[in-house]
């Protein structure tokens, strides 16, 4: 096998982008790039079809056990807003950071149709057990302790993490939104992509630590989308949105005073009329629920003050970067190391199939992989912001 040499780590061109810009005006530039940003970093359909063949085969396990149930797929997968999984294939997984795996966008099932009245939590001890036997799924976890009670897994030959619930409708009201925004607003799902990238850099991409889901980033882009419709919404310009919204969620939100409402069009409401203030975060994050107004589904991000400053930072940084004409705009506010992302890219040929037949090809030399790895894991630490980001928020 031939080996592929490394590059070196002072690349000229980001690896999201396929050819030197035409466009002259910066703005342009950060159009265009965010686009083929959201259109590398998105699922391809070699990758979307194996999700369907996943969902394949847990269905024919739950149909062996409740012949007449339904597997319904939710989340990223279902909205499109799934991010690949090309970096992050068996055959690497041992030599990369576990920090970067959760990266690849996970599974999430709702199975209908399931009656267990008097033992509610039984068919997720009888669906484990089915999981386990097909040899198919590993690093099974009923978690039961949990507000939704779940199975937790990870499919064998992919690596693709699953969750799987029982008879909860809330999944699916909040994909059908989704899906019903990105349909109205053709830029959310670019800056949606980008979003949730730059938020797992930062360590800040997850609600179970404080973070921002996936979810609650796309309300609060639809937040600003709606009120912010002066222009028709197809001819919006990326870059500006892109800057705009850093500058309003980083600088000129009041978060101690006002929470964020999407129904009705877009809308602030102070939150002491809903009793909403947290004596302990004067300024959390409200997200007021779409389906539900007396739901608060910014109540778990206790990181927004973190994020607020990567946001600050990061319009000051790409401000300066558009200003002063920069080629590389995204990289100014991505903290991570693209050329070893290329890297890795270059030794893949093809993606492990469903079957666990892998016909994945990499380097022989995997103590190189390490290296990198390693690397990369002490490079970008979580939550910290990056040295250009402090330099330009000291210059201000």
């Amino acid at each position: 096998m031939t080996s592929v040499k490394p590059p070196s780590y002072n690349s000229h061109k980001a690896v999201w982008v396929s050819a030197p810009s035409k466009h002259e005006a910066p703005f342009s530039r950060l159009h265009y790039e965010i686009q083929e940003f959201a259109e590398f970093i998105a699922s391809s359909k070699e990758e979307m079809s194996q999700r369907r063949q996943i969902i394949s085969k847990l269905a024919d396990i739950v149909h062996s056990k409740w012949p007449s149930a339904q597997v319904i797929p939710y989340g990223s997968f279902s909205t499109g807003l799934a991010l690949s999984f090309r970096f992050f294939q068996s055959f690497i997984l041992s030599f990369l950071p576990l920090t970067l795996l959760s990266l690849c966008s996970d599974l999430d099932f709702v199975i209908m149709g399931v009656s267990a009245l008097q033992q509610p939590l039984q068919p997720l001890f009888d669906l484990a057990s089915g999981l386990t036997q097909s040899g198919l799924f590993d690093k099974l976890d009923v978690i039961t302790t949990a507000k939704i009670p779940l199975i937790k897994t990870v499919h064998k030959a992919s690596g693709i993490a699953c969750d799987i619930v029982f008879g909860v409708q809330t999944g699916l009201q909040s994909c059908d939104l989704t899906k019903e925004y990105l349909k109205k607003y053709p830029e959310l799902k670019p800056l949606t992509l980008f979003l949730k990238y730059y938020l797992y850099r930062r360590g800040l991409n997850s609600s179970y630590t404080g973070g921002l889901s996936s979810y609650q980033t796309l309300l609060l882009l639809v937040n600003h989308l709606q009120l912010n419709e002066d222009q028709a919404s197809i001819h919006r310009d990326l870059g500006n949105t892109l800057i705009n919204f850093l500058e309003f969620y980083g600088i000129q939100f009041d978060y101690e005073k006002f929470g964020i409402r999407i129904r009705g069009g877009g809308s602030y409401f102070e939150k002491s009329e809903k009793n909403w203030v947290n004596p302990h975060q004067r300024r959390a994050l409200c997200i007021e629920d779409p389906h539900n107004s007396d739901h608060d589904l910014g109540r778990t991000v206790f990181e927004i003050e973190t994020i607020r400053q990567h946001f600050e930072q990061s319009y000051l940084l790409l401000t300066s970067a558009v200003q002063s004409g920069r080629a590389k705009l995204l990289q100014e506010i991505l903290p991570v190391d693209t050329t070893y992302c290329k890297y890795i890219r270059s030794m893949m040929v093809e993606i492990p199939n469903c079957s666990g037949k892998d016909s994945f090809r990499g380097p022989s030399n995997k103590k190189r992989y390490r290296d990198r790895a390693q690397h990369s894991k002490h490079r970008y630490r979580k939550s910290s912001v990056p040295k250009k980001e402090q330099e330009i928020s000291q210059k201000a």
